[in-house]
């Protein structure tokens, strides 16, 4: 019991040597950085970033509010309009890309739609002896 608790001490006192070494390290680079970088400077250089970054930020609700205010609803139903329009092209071509890249699987698809209207049966027509 006295050898694993000899042991137990010696690992505690080797991982507070590593942490002391890793610490020493640590404070190198701090000292480092401290000595290149102004602090004061760095402080002036952040509240001049925040001031744009909230003039910007005005500036761009402003633009918001006049765009919005320029664009009545005529303006948004052409939009949807168009966005209609763009969506049922794109529709388009891809039914088209479908038959050209996949032919087989399109005329799979017709079959399989045709398949419920010939099921019901064929269409009676009236035929007139004359």
């Amino acid at each position: 019991a006295t050898m694993q608790a000899i042991e137990s001490e010696l690992q505690c006192t080797a991982a507070t040597m590593r942490l002391n070494d890793a610490m020493k390290g640590s404070a190198a680079v701090m000292k480092q950085i401290n000595a290149v970088s102004n602090v004061p400077e760095v402080h002036e250089n952040m509240a001049a970033i925040q001031k744009e970054m909230l003039r910007a930020g005005l500036i761009e609700e402003m633009m918001d509010e006049g765009m919005d205010a320029l664009d009545g609803p005529e303006v948004e139903e052409e939009a949807e309009a168009e966005l209609d329009k763009v969506l049922e092209d794109l529709a388009i071509d891809a039914s088209m890309r479908a038959l050209v890249l996949r032919p087989q699987a399109a005329a799979d698809a017709a079959v399989a739609a045709a398949a419920p209207a010939a099921a019901a049966g064929p269409a009676r027509t009236a035929v007139a002896d004359g």
